[in-house]
């Protein structure tokens, strides 16, 4: 919760002319949002509903507002669903500072993403290397590990962070994730997880 307040100090000094753009499938958000005065809402969620600023049909991201438009969901530079959320809040911020709807897409369609989040290396023999080496806490994987389209070796461990990576081996399951090269202090953790959730395509780097 403490986390949470601290958040939510971005409302504090709002005026009913500021707006807030916001996820509207948390439902801790929208809890949030009774405590605290605020400008006009900006709700935007995967799917459509009355009453969203910006949703996705599956196949196309709709902005209801300020400046209605469409873009298809295949044009977007970057994959992975938290993506396709970044793009809505993109796209809206964007649009509430002036910008044209002509240039949002254009932008939407061909930014890169930044180094070392799920950042396309290069691709050799048929093989995509992809680093997101700033997957450093469970959420994070978790998002990567839900980009990921075709079979995938998944390197996995690092540094202890005390945090349960239940979740992750349960999200793993679900995911074409094909094997599992374990490394760091955390290796051993990592593999009592996988075992744990039913996960076995698991090998020790450097291990015999």
């Amino acid at each position: 919760q403490n986390y949470v307040d601290a958040k939510f100090r971005i409302l504090r000094n709002q005026q009913p002319e500021d707006a807030f753009i916001f996820w509207n499938d948390d439902p801790i958000i929208r809890r949030e949002l009774e405590k605290y005065q605020h400008g006009k809402l900006y709700p935007f969620a995967e799917n459509g509903d009355k009453g969203l600023a910006a949703y996705s049909d599956g196949e196309k991201i709709i902005f209801t507002e300020p400046t209605p438009f469409n873009m298809e969901q295949e044009e977007l530079a970057l994959t992975g669903k938290h993506n396709l959320y970044n793009s809505m809040a993109a796209g809206l911020s964007a649009s509430l500072s002036g910008i044209k709807k002509e240039v949002i897409r254009e932008a939407l369609a061909t930014f890169k993403g930044v180094e070392h989040r799920i950042e396309f290396v290069r691709e050799l023999d048929g093989v995509r290397f992809i680093n997101d080496s700033k997957g450093t806490n469970v959420d994070s994987t978790i998002q990567a590990v839900r980009a990921m389209d075709r079979p995938t070796v998944l390197i996995l461990g690092g540094s202890p962070k005390k945090t349960n990576y239940v979740p992750l081996g349960e999200e793993i399951l679900k995911c074409p994730i094909s094997r599992i090269v374990l490394i760091g202090d955390t290796a051993k953790q990592c593999e009592q997880t996988l075992e744990k959730v039913g996960y076995h395509a698991w090998v020790h780097a450097g291990y015999d």
